[in-house]
């Protein structure tokens, strides 16, 4: 395997150094995807170079004029860019491995923009791209034109009638653990707050809520379900919205209900710091869990009770489902699954007396 190509050596390349105080050197191999940099450090400079706007140097041949190694186009939206973190170490990881080179980029949507102009544009910057991954929840018609170019996977969000493979984690058995958390801890009377139609996750999640609630035969209330707006569900930004869903939650908590699951850690710490301000104890008073423990804005509150989402290992797969693809264009669209493991927080207790 020849040399890496080297990036432009331009002010950009300063200002990734500089944004996260690592040498320019280093920028510079984990950009060239040199062996012995270190995943991590990989993912960080390639998630703060495509939000610097920092472009590589095009280059057609490798050396000896063997064909140029294929490229992946990583693409995040802006919203809680930093989530995707942990997937671009496990893709940065394998990509020696596979042959590969990982493009990261961060864009915007404009719902205005009918044409996807600043999407074409990115990708035009790409050279000899075999496939694109999405990370967060695209627009359909921006996965219907790019999945009509491109072999395309998801890693979470699913697109129902589109040809996109999709690496995800196994919903119903993190469900599963959690309520069966909240069951052992003597919980009979379990809410479920963050159900939304739009959201694949938070759908699959729902429904493995509802089925570990018949199989241990625990009352389903549709009382107890609170639906939040998918803006609620992506944005951290929009926690003061969260007011009404909490005063919700809290006059049926007055009624009964000892424990919430919630359908995202981002839910569970916007549902904990509202009832935390509201005066109730957390896990004395009411018990709390979420569902992946990468969330960074915990909003003061105790660890949630949670699942680890296996994210590296799932960013890994999602390079290994493109190549797949690409050798066999007809396969049927594929669905690979990774399990969850209950992380034991601190905001789940036995119910109050």
């Amino acid at each position: 395997m020849s040399a890496p190509t080297e990036p432009t050596t331009n002010v950009n390349l300063n200002a990734i150094a500089e944004h996260l105080n690592l040498s320019t050197a280093t920028v510079s191999r984990a950009l060239r995807n040199v062996p012995g940099t270190h995943p991590r450090t990989k993912s960080l400079v390639m998630n703060a170079a495509a939000e610097l706007g920092y472009r590589p140097q095009r280059t057609r041949t490798r050396a000896g004029g063997r064909p140029q190694t294929q490229s992946v186009g990583v693409l995040a939206r802006g919203l809680r860019s930093g989530r995707s973190l942990a997937f671009l170490e496990g893709m940065t990881q394998s990509a020696g491995d596979l042959d590969v080179s990982v493009m990261m980029q961060r864009i915007g949507y404009d719902e205005g923009d009918n044409d996807f102009g600043d999407l074409k544009n990115e990708l035009a910057r790409i050279d000899n791209l075999a496939g694109i991954a999405l990370i967060h929840r695209w627009p359909v018609e921006i996965v219907r034109y790019l999945s009509d170019q491109f072999d395309c996977v998801s890693l979470i969000h699913y697109y129902p009638g589109l040809p996109v493979d999709v690496v995800d984690m196994n919903h119903g058995q993190g469900m599963t653990q959690l309520v069966n958390r909240l069951y052992e801890l003597g919980h009979r009377r379990i809410g479920f707050v963050g159900r939304n139609a739009e959201l694949s996750w938070a759908k699959a999640r729902f429904g493995g809520y509802s089925q570990i609630l018949y199989s241990l035969g625990l009352p389903y209330n549709p009382e107890w379900i609170v639906d939040v707006p998918t803006p609620m569900l992506e944005d951290t930004n929009l926690v003061e919205l969260w007011k009404p869903t909490i005063e919700r939650v809290y006059a049926l908590i007055e009624d009964g209900v000892t424990a919430w699951v919630a359908s995202s850690d981002w839910a569970g710490y916007a549902l904990c710091r509202g009832l935390l301000d509201l005066g109730l104890r957390v896990p004395e008073d009411i018990s709390i869990t979420g569902f992946d423990t990468d969330e960074p804005q915990t909003l003061g509150c105790p660890r949630l009770t949670s699942v680890n989402i296996p994210k590296p290992q799932m960013g890994a797969e999602s390079l290994r489902r493109l190549l797949r693809r690409r050798e066999d264009p007809q396969q049927p669209q594929h669905t690979s699954l990774f399990g969850c493991a209950l992380f034991a927080g601190q905001t789940t207790a036995a119910p109050p007396a």
